[in-house]
């Protein structure tokens, strides 16, 4: 899961050069997934989030994907996640839900 540590700088530049709004929930999703689970290993997959996302009104985009723990272990698990950000006028887009579906799995255990 290296490869996450320059994920979050690298959308975090992207995210100043602004792009569509879909492009921009997807990264504030991210960026808000690696702060709730800092130190743990997991995967995201952006095309799947760019590919699962609506948006509920000209405020409010909602993502929708998974995310796998453990990847390419033999103890991979993955569960669901909901992230719904919002974009106000003159604001940065924000992360107003974020929540994980941790029964997706039976054997998936909560990440300490």
């Amino acid at each position: 899961m290296r490869s996450m540590f320059w994920v979050l700088p690298v959308l975090l530049v992207l995210g100043g050069c602004g792009g569509s709004p879909e492009q921009q929930a997807v990264d504030v999703c991210t960026q808000a997934v690696n702060a709730k689970l800092s130190g743990k290993s997991y995967a995201l997959d952006a095309a799947d989030m760019r590919n699962n996302l609506t948006t509920d009104n000209d405020k409010v985009v909602h993502v929708a994907s998974k995310i796998a723990f453990d990847a390419g272990l033999s103890s991979e698990y993955k569960t669901a996640f909901d992230c719904r950000v919002r974009f106000e006028a003159g604001k940065p887009p924000t992360v107003i839900y974020l929540a994980f579906d941790w029964a997706l799995d039976p054997n998936a255990k909560r990440p300490n």
